[in-house]
């Protein structure tokens, strides 16, 4: 509940939030704003959004991280599944993974996360608000072609990046997104956008 205290004072249009919170014998409880039922990973289970949806969405979810970092929070788990639609309006939801920023940089420890948007250096238990970028990178990505950009060659849904290489894009992703999603993949943070604005 105290992680979650710094949620709770957030208002924002992209943010699902949080109603009110307490304890009931002994029990922590959270009441979340109806975001509705649609998710992002349930559209794109239709298969993937057209330039324009694609860009709403894509730039809604970013303005609610970023309303996250101005506050030094990072949310450190965006996956389409954590992208609620109602209507037109995308919000961002699930804080389960979410740390407050301390000093900037931080060491994660935790025991779940959805490996194909992890940043890679999640993997090593080192990362900072720019792990949300890569994560934004994989959902844009997915939201164009219907897929994850880099597949694990095993079969397992870790995916282990030798290079630095861009995904690889079909001829029809638009071209003027290219770039954004291949500098938000770049396994060195420092090679990424520094922040979502």
């Amino acid at each position: 509940l105290e992680t979650v205290r710094y949620f709770a004072q957030i208002d924002h249009p992209n943010l699902v939030t949080i109603e009110d919170m307490g304890v009931v014998m002994g029990v922590p409880y959270l009441i979340m704003g109806y975001a509705g039922e649609q998710t992002l990973s349930r559209r794109l289970a239709r298969g993937p959004l057209g330039t324009e949806e694609a860009l709403r969405t894509f730039t809604q979810a970013c303005r609610g991280v970023l309303a996250l970092h101005d506050r030094r929070l990072v949310h450190f788990d965006l996956k389409p599944s954590n992208i609620f639609l109602k209507g037109e309006v995308a919000r961002v939801g699930d804080y389960g993974l979410s740390k407050l920023l301390t000093d900037g940089r931080m060491t994660l420890s935790f025991g779940r996360g959805t490996p194909q948007y992890m940043a890679p250096e999640m993997l090593r238990s080192r990362a900072d608000h720019r792990a949300d970028l890569y994560s934004l990178g994989v959902i844009l990505f997915e939201s164009l072609t219907g897929r994850a950009p880099y597949a694990s060659s095993d079969g397992g849904t870790l995916v282990l990046r030798e290079d630095d290489s861009p995904p690889d894009f079909p001829a029809d992703f638009p071209e003027r997104l290219r770039p954004v999603v291949t500098r938000c993949l770049r396994l060195d943070p420092a090679d990424r956008y520094q922040d979502v604005g």
